[in-house]
């Protein structure tokens, strides 16, 4: 139980992240209220010794969700009361936190997991809870701007999103996975090759 103590109070657990350079472990807490941050767990500590999870960074207005480490930053999506946040932070030489930096804010949105690529993000973002209203992915740059959206008669509420980053047995590099609660699958969508060649690159 390595965040005895540091979590239990008030948590909803949600994205996770591990810096193997540093041992540590990220958790995104999307609790209401001031329990929203984004929590980090040192792994390192001796054996018999519980670890302990302290608040690193609080996202300014919204609950952290999806976390990915990417060069040096650490990459969130969040929600608040009338908007989505996908942004960064950066993580200072000492491990502390930077400011954090908004790559894109989308009004009345709700986020959920996202992945990177090479030239940017891809970010599920969900439909309404009864599944009525499609769900969709999109398709972010680095600098914040939404050049593409999946939309998808059977993409009801994505809450997971991973894209293949080179050829395997099962799927092409570009290939986009998608996780969807409504009716508890997994889909595989393989975009034209243009899309795949932004989304591999």
């Amino acid at each position: 139980d390595v965040v005895a103590g540091g979590l239990r109070a008030n948590v909803l657990a949600n994205g996770i992240a591990i810096d193997s350079r540093t041992g540590m472990l990220y958790v995104a807490n999307s609790a209401p209220g001031l329990a929203a941050a984004i929590y980090r767990v040192a792994t390192d500590v001796a054996a018999g010794t519980a670890a302990r999870a302290e608040i690193w960074c609080r996202p300014p207005g919204c609950r952290p969700n999806g976390l990915k480490l990417i060069d040096g930053s650490l990459c969130y999506t969040g929600n608040g009361l009338s908007s989505s946040v996908l942004g960064r932070v950066p993580i200072n030489a000492d491990g502390s936190a930077g400011p954090s930096e908004v790559i894109e804010i989308a009004p009345l949105k709700v986020f959920d997991d996202f992945d990177a690529v090479g030239q940017g993000f891809v970010v599920a973002k969900l439909g309404d809870a009864t599944g009525l209203q499609a769900g969709a992915l999109r398709f972010v740059s680095h600098g914040g701007r939404t050049i593409g959206m999946l939309r998808h008669a059977g993409l009801r509420t994505p809450c997971a999103v991973a894209v293949t980053k080179a050829d395997c047995a099962l799927f092409a590099a570009g290939t986009v996975l998608i996780a969807d609660k409504h009716e508890g699958r997994v889909l595989a969508f393989k975009p034209d090759e243009p899309w795949r060649e932004w989304l591999r690159a």
